[in-house]
């Protein structure tokens, strides 16, 4: 199953330990958006990126790579579940 997740909140660490465990059997992706676009940590095996807006409306350099609004849309309609933390 091709599940993607949109995280806001960095801190979220159940929503972290979540998405981590499901990509051990499923093919799982990871869109940070509003602050969790400063996250550091990575979720082992996880494709992670960032909201291109977030990342520039805040001023900082992302270690992830970047999504425009237009693609995060494709990504959610070409997966089987979206969830969003």
């Amino acid at each position: 199953m091709k599940i993607v997740h949109l995280l806001r909140d960095p801190r979220n660490t159940y929503a972290i330990e979540t998405i981590t465990s499901q990509g051990i059997d499923n093919e799982v992706e990871l869109i940070l958006i509003h602050d969790a676009v400063y996250m550091k940590i990575t979720c082992n095996g996880i494709k992670t990126y960032a909201c291109k807006d977030d990342v520039e409306s805040r001023g900082i350099e992302s270690m992830w790579e970047v999504l425009t609004y237009e693609e995060i849309v494709k990504k959610i309609f070409e997966s089987d579940r979206a969830v969003c933390w």
